[in-house]
């Protein structure tokens, strides 16, 4: 027999045959959760087991004591103890200075709040407070825009720039101290320098963060002066100018003096003033009680947790989520 389009029997068998199919996995389904598997071509139609009533006791299952592992109970401060003894147990805290001085960088998308124009600007990494920049002629350095970059209470509150000749100074602007969220104009106005370096008030442990964008100075060419304004927008995000020769300058490494902070480290648990730690008297609501003398089981013989310098693991103790491997 022929069918039209109109009328698509074969796909409607086959639709049917599908809902069959669902009908009879929600049948083995339910006869799985129930307390037992049904006779042969009996109904779908098993109870569930019914719930436990409340206060009931649940036996526990006694462990054998080979299947258990050594248990240790330590206090916070033998924590921090065993941690100073041990040092760092996956080597330098990849998210530290680790002794580093900072670089040029353009900060990452989640970063990048500083911008005066399009979607890119730099910072100064690690909040260096003394970051140079080479221009490899002689320019007049008309200024640039500048905001703060990190969080409150880690930016700068104020920068200079010194500017050089030949490695002698020759200028140096006052102390532009106009840095919020929303970029403001740093008028230089620092003539005849071949190189500049931005000097930063500290803010924490000896750094102190900003965000510099479009960048303007001055170089003549051909007897015409003619105008450069960096917006780094060719750049991407996360990308370090220091050590290129970015837009023909060069990007120097830092030279500012930092505390190198040691490990930080949680401090123990505080309890609220006024709290009641006592047990919640019963209610008659609760559910089910375990009991029995069951002993808590190991999740296989041995497993690595969070250890210290991993990601997310930048304090001590490490990450305190339960996540292992």
């Amino acid at each position: 027999m022929q069918h039209s389009r109109n009328h698509p029997l074969p796909l409607v068998r086959a639709l049917a045959s599908g809902l069959l199919g669902m009908a009879s996995l929600a049948t083995v389904c339910a006869a799985q959760t129930s307390n037992e598997m049904p006779e042969p071509g009996a109904p779908a139609t098993a109870e569930l087991q019914p719930s436990l009533p409340v206060g009931a006791v649940i036996p526990g299952e006694k462990l054998p004591p080979e299947a258990l592992g050594e248990a240790v109970i330590e206090t916070w401060a033998q924590i921090v103890a065993r941690q100073a003894l041990i040092g760092f147990e996956n080597g330098p805290n990849p998210k530290a200075r680790n002794g580093a001085q900072g670089e040029w960088q353009v900060p990452s998308m989640r970063f990048a709040e500083g911008a005066h124009s399009g979607t890119k600007h730099l910072m100064n990494s690690w909040g260096d407070t003394n970051l140079g920049l080479g221009f490899g002629q002689s320019v007049d350095l008309d200024g640039a825009w500048i905001a703060a970059q990190g969080t409150m209470g880690s930016w700068t509150s104020g920068i200079y720039v010194v500017g050089f000749k030949n490695g002698v100074e020759v200028a140096r602007t006052g102390w532009f101290e106009d840095i919020e969220r929303t970029p403001s104009y740093f008028a230089m106005q620092l003539k005849g320098v071949d190189a500049v370096e931005f000097r930063a008030r500290p803010a924490i442990d000896g750094g102190g963060w900003f965000a510099l964008d479009d960048l303007t100075f001055q170089v003549t060419k051909d007897g015409a002066a003619k105008s450069v304004v960096l917006d780094f927008e060719d750049l991407d995000f996360h990308e370090k100018l220091t050590g290129t020769n970015y837009a023909g300058l060069t990007w120097p490494m830092g030279t500012g003096n930092f505390a190198q902070a040691g490990v930080q480290v949680v401090p123990p648990p505080q309890v609220p003033p006024g709290l009641d730690q006592a047990p919640a008297a019963s209610s008659g609501t609760q559910g089910a009680t375990l009991g029995g003398g069951g002993t808590s089981p190991t999740l296989l013989s041995n497993f690595i947790g969070g250890q210290f310098g991993d990601t997310g693991a930048n304090l001590i103790p490490p990450d305190t989520c339960g996540a292992i491997g």
